[in-house]
Order: structure tokens, then sequence, then C-alpha cells
């Protein structure tokens, strides 16, 4: 984890990338917590719902529905209430 308790999951789901849903499934696949929270309380879902736009692409569709059915906390929220 990074200084601000970002796991490498959480970086990779906030970056836009053809081989995201690929790296995540990896990372899941080693025991990386999906469901961890940063500092903030934000997961990796968060992290992913922030970077994906109105106009999302097939990759990100397909990653926000991996992390979906694999998030235990799908309903957690950070501490703003996001």
């Amino acid at each position: 984890t990074d200084h601000q308790g970002n796991s490498l999951l959480m970086e990779v789901a906030a970056t836009s990338n053809y081989r995201q849903i690929a790296i995540m499934k990896h990372l899941v696949a080693l025991g990386l917590d999906i469901d961890q929270q940063n500092l903030h309380g934000r997961t990796a879902l968060h992290a992913l719902c922030a970077g994906v736009k109105l106009s999302s692409s097939s990759e990100e569709e397909s990653s926000l529905d991996y992390l979906l059915g694999v998030c235990n906390g799908v309903n957690s929220s950070d501490c703003q209430g996001v």
C-alpha cells in the first residue's frame, strides 16, 4: 500500500487500461483483498467508479461487472458517505 493506504488493486482500478480487468483478476487470484479500504474508506470499487465516464468503453464495463461480482462490500461508503 502507499502512504494513503491505496493498494495495488486500487491503483489498477483507478487507471483506464486495456488490460485492466486481466490485471485485477490476477491480483485477486494472488490474494489481494478486494474490499480493502484506504485511509479515506475507499475501495477498489470506489476507485473504478470514479474513473468510469458516461461514455465508458466495454473494457470499463467489464471491469465494473467483475468488481461488482467479487466485492463483498458493494454498499460500503467512504468517510464522506459516498
